[in-house]
């Protein structure tokens, strides 16, 4: 609607018209600074006590755009920019950092700039994992950060670690993949990380089948007792009723494992021995539930601060004889909950129908006399080879080790299926600490089925305690474990 003349002195300056026509409508016009590219910035950066290059140090120059390098391995970085007002940050892990230092850069104008680092002490060294669950002969990348004096974190893939193992022969550390690879004995053990004078330890289990007892368990109840906790009873009800005093539900907490790797599970179950000796007249459906919380306690949690159920993971049938151990498919939720960092799960039992009867499983507590009665978390794992580059495994029959009785007292028939005979055989027997218990070792030249008798007693001929022991078959390259109960 009229003529409009704008005069820019300065060279920075962006500017944003806005006006409005006779007719009533809006306009806008950006107008921009022609850029001069032919200035130049040469930067070059080095160690304060040295002397020496820094390279890899990340460098960042800002005006209205951002322009990001990388230093070489001379120390140094270079570009092409407009003429005008920038600042420069330079971060390098292990030296103090430069944030926003001023750079005025002219027309035409090459700029050089020497800037020198000032090293930073080491005050201590982390592992980023505490407790990490691996399969036998698998591998885990440790990742350890480190903190500087200033308060500020690296990550310390860039050091020289040095790792230890205890028992000694249990894990070893690839200094080449930065890899730690656990033998392919289950065992639990100890890994320091060490630089310098800066040591932090991790604690690694190495199982085929890792069993985890819950750190909570508890049933609660609705109608008047909706307020009462149950925390500490021998037993857990599951009841499903019309009338909520009759109401029950079971809830267990289980705190999960740090994994290297979602893919070494294979398959999760939930594990609940029934405390019944009623014979139901009909079989009936448990169920169970994920549900949306695990900040309940065991001493206060009650039907008036429940977790609530989210959705149905798998059912269980109680039989006619309810006093037997029964199991349930839990894989998937906790996939889910390991990959989204979750530290613990929780879990609800509650009955599938309406049925008169009190169904009752052994809670933890009653464990405390017999083991086999505490409800469980079993992850089953895949084994993998030592070798990354031998990814060729034998696959041997299902019943290639077996084991009947179990669980038992005072001894058990464990049978073997030997396919190589041209290598020879073992069958060890670990505590869960990890500890060689027994050991039968069969010769080469032969091959077939072949079954022995365990008595329960340790190599020296002393009986072992009750409780859960590795049974492990080895034949050459292949292997195959599975776990004993031994009930005193």
């Amino acid at each position: 609607s009229a003529n409009l003349s704008i005069s820019i002195k300065e060279n920075l300056l962006d500017t944003l018209i806005k006006f409005t026509s006779d007719s009533g409508r809006s306009y806008r016009f950006d107008l921009l600074r022609n850029g001069n590219s032919n200035s130049q910035i040469r930067v070059s950066i080095t160690d304060s006590i040295t002397g020496l290059p820094i390279s890899a140090a990340a460098c960042s120059l800002k005006s209205s755009i951002l322009y990001t390098a990388v230093t070489d391995t001379l120390g140094r970085f270079g570009t092409a920019l407009d003429s005008g007002k920038y600042t420069l940050s330079i971060n390098k892990p292990g030296y103090k950092r430069i944030l926003n230092y001023p750079i005025t850069l002219l027309n035409s104008d090459t700029l050089k700039i020497n800037l020198r680092l000032s090293p930073l002490s080491i005050v201590s060294i982390k592992n980023e994992d505490n407790k990490i669950l691996l399969s036998p002969g698998s591998f885990f990348t440790p990742k350890a950060s480190i903190e500087y004096n200033d308060g500020s974190i690296a990550d310390a893939s860039e050091l020289i670690l040095n790792w230890s193992f205890y028992p000694s022969g249990s894990a070893i550390y690839d200094t080449k993949s930065n890899q730690i690879k656990a033998s392919t004995v289950p065992s639990s053990l100890k890994a320091i990380c060490s630089y310098n004078n800066f040591t932090d330890t991790m604690w690694i289990t190495i199982a085929d089948r890792y069993s985890i007892s819950p750190s909570a368990d508890a049933y609660v109840q609705g109608g008047t007792t909706s307020s009462t906790n149950y925390g500490k009873q021998t037993v857990l009800v599951i009841k499903k009723s019309t009338d909520p005093n009759y109401t029950r539900y079971s809830y267990f907490k289980f705190t999960l494992p740090a994994l290297s790797d979602l893919s070494l599970i294979d398959s999760v179950r939930f594990r609940l021995m029934g405390a019944d000796t009623l014979k139901l007249a009909a079989n009936l459906d448990a169920v169970i539930h994920s549900t949306d919380t695990n900040t309940w306690s065991e001493d206060s949690i009650t039907w008036d601060r429940r977790p609530a159920f989210i959705r149905a993971l798998d059912t269980a049938v109680l039989s006619y004889d309810v006093s037997k151990l029964y199991y349930w498919n839990i894989t998937m939720a906790v996939r889910d909950a390991i990959a989204e960092k979750k530290s613990s799960i929780t879990l609800a039992v509650a009955s599938g129908r309406e049925h008169s009867e009190w169904i009752s499983f052994w809670s933890k507590e009653a464990a405390k006399s017999i083991t086999l009665r505490s409800p469980m978390l079993e992850l089953f794992l895949h084994p993998q080879l030592l070798s990354s580059a031998d990814s060729a495994v034998n696959l041997m029959p299902e019943d290639i080790l077996s084991v009947s009785p179990n669980p038992f007292n005072p001894s058990t028939f464990i049978s073997f299926y030997t396919n190589n005979k041209n290598a020879p055989s073992t069958l060890t027997i670990h505590n869960i600490k990890g500890e060689k218990i027994w050991q039968y070792k069969a010769s080469s030249g032969f091959s077939g089925k072949k079954s022995i008798c365990w008595n329960g007693k340790n190599m020296y001929g002393k009986p072992v305690a009750a409780g859960l022991y590795y049974c492990t078959f080895v034949n050459g390259k292949n292997r195959k474990s599975t776990l004993l109960a031994l009930v005193r």
